[in-house]
C-alpha cells in the first residue's frame, strides 16, 4: 500500500480552484483516492490548519462540509493519517527554508513530514516544491522513493 501525503492546495482546489485545470485535477485525485483504497492517505495537521484557515476566513459553510465529507472518505485512521510533525521533521523543515528561500515554513514542514515518514508520493500543485533543487537533494539523502507530483 502506497503512503500518499496531500498538500492543502490539492484539497482547496476542489472548492477554490486557481483555474479549470487545477479544479479538474483535484476532482480526479480525490475521486481516485476514494475509489481505489490501495493508498494510505496522510494529511498532516499543518495541512488541515491551512485548509480550515482558508475556509473559516471565507465563511464557506458548504465548502467546509464538503471538505469534511471528502476527508472522511479518503483517510482510514485519524491517528495514523492526521499526524503532527516531530522535532526531526521541524528541524528538516527549518533546514529547507534556510536553503531554499522560495519555500515557506508550512510547505517545508509538509515536505519534511513526507520525506521522514517514508512516504511514496507527495501530491501538490505547488511548482516551487516540485521543482526545488534543494528538496530534490535532501529527498535523495533521506527518501529516494518519494515522488513529488501534481497527479496520481
Amino acid at each position: 500500500m502506497q503512503k500518499i501525503y496531500i498538500d492543502s492546495n490539492i484539497i482547496l482546489a476542489r472548492i477554490y480552484p486557481a483555474n479549470d485545470e487545477q479544479e479538474k485535477a483535484s476532482k480526479r485525485i480525490i475521486f481516485n483516492l476514494q475509489k481505489y483504497q490501495n493508498y494510505k492517505v496522510v494529511i498532516p495537521q499543518i495541512v488541515l490548519a491551512e485548509i480550515f484557515s482558508k475556509l473559516l476566513d471565507s465563511k464557506n459553510r458548504d465548502g467546509l462540509l464538503l471538505l469534511f465529507d471528502q476527508l472522511s472518505n479518503i483517510i482510514s485512521s485519524t491517528s495514523e493519517c492526521l499526524p503532527n510533525a516531530t522535532k526531526n521533521m521541524l528541524e528538516l523543515a527549518i533546514d529547507i527554508v534556510n536553503n531554499d528561500n522560495k519555500i515557506d515554513i508550512c510547505d517545508a514542514t509538509i515536505v519534511a513530514q513526507a520525506i521522514l515518514d517514508d512516504a511514496d508520493i507527495l501530491l501538490t500543485f505547488d511548482a516551487g516544491i516540485r521543482e526545488s533543487e534543494y528538496i530534490q537533494k535532501i529527498k535523495k539523502e533521506y527518501n529516494k522513493k518519494l515522488r513529488i507530483t501534481d497527479s496520481l
